[in-house]
């Protein structure tokens, strides 16, 4: 693939009219695409969702990001990486939690009146000490 982005790189250059550092830039945007690891991650959480509420966290499971923070059991989540939470479906708040390893997911938590940040960084699936919650999770991809 690098050899397919170098070849990009020249085309840009010759036929496109692309300056030399208007290719460099491209093709190292490109690469980054390329480099994303494969497949699914998790944050390790566990949330109950009801109609109208915030998603309140029911699970965090052992060996994954979650767990090697400061929520608790109950906490609320506001928002996920800048968006609401309020009121949205089980599969929405997938959705919004990335599953990419490797990306960062900023959370914004409320427990007992304060609210709170926490950032994670999604752990890939294969890392996850536990072969059960490995197999929790594949079937869920």
């Amino acid at each position: 693939m690098k050899k397919q982005l170098a070849i990009l790189s020249l085309f840009l250059i010759c036929l496109a009219g692309f300056s030399p550092a208007q290719a460099e830039t491209l093709r190292a945007k490109l690469t980054q695409e390329v480099d994303k690891p494969e497949g699914h991650g998790i944050v390790g959480l566990n949330f109950e969702i009801r109609p109208g509420t915030l998603p309140r966290i029911m699970e965090i499971y052992p060996g994954t990001p979650a767990a090697k923070t400061h929520l608790q059991l109950g906490d609320q989540v506001v928002a996920v990486n800048g968006e609401s939470m309020l009121g949205l479906s089980s599969h929405a708040v997938d959705v919004a939690i990335s599953d990419v390893p490797g990306e960062t997911v900023h959370f914004l938590v409320a427990r007992q009146g304060h609210i709170f940040p926490v950032t994670l960084v999604v752990q890939s699936l294969d890392a996850v000490p536990s072969k059960q919650i490995q197999t929790l999770y594949q079937g869920l991809f």
